[in-house]
């Protein structure tokens, strides 16, 4: 009996999608720091960047994570999404050195997107086998 795909929005693609873009605007800010004029760098403020994705990563992240929990039973992703998450958050309040908090970040991500991926991977496994 093959299981009917429902159209719900897959909250795995939505956090690698954020996570990639939280990897790619650290990555290309210090690039920016480089070619754009500091005068003019001292008007853009990305502090809001990193609260808005640190706030939109624990909703996301709760219901990817739980539904794939439902389907595999592994916690493996439950803990990659947590210390993700814990490091995004961490990097909220550290100010100075700068090349710290884009580090902490950059890890976070890195463990948020192996986090949706490896649930992604266990979800569509477990169904697969479940329907064959």
């Amino acid at each position: 009996m093959r299981m009917s795909k429902t159209k719900e929005p897959s909250f795995d693609k939505i956090g690698i999608f954020l996570s990639a873009a939280c990897l790619i605007h650290c990555m290309l800010v210090p690039v920016g720091l480089i070619f754009i004029p500091l005068s003019v760098m001292a008007y853009i403020d990305t502090e809001w960047l990193h609260i808005l994705l640190a706030i939109l990563t624990v909703p996301i992240a709760y219901y990817a994570m739980k539904r794939g929990f439902t389907h595999h039973r592994s916690r493996s992703p439950i803990l990659l999404s947590v210390l993700g998450i814990s490091c995004l958050w961490a990097a909220l309040f550290i100010e100075k050195p700068h090349w710290l908090e884009i580090s902490i970040v950059l890890i976070g991500a890195a463990f948020n997107i192996s986090a949706h991926l490896t649930n992604q991977k266990m979800t569509h496994l477990k169904n697969d086998l479940s329907i064959s």
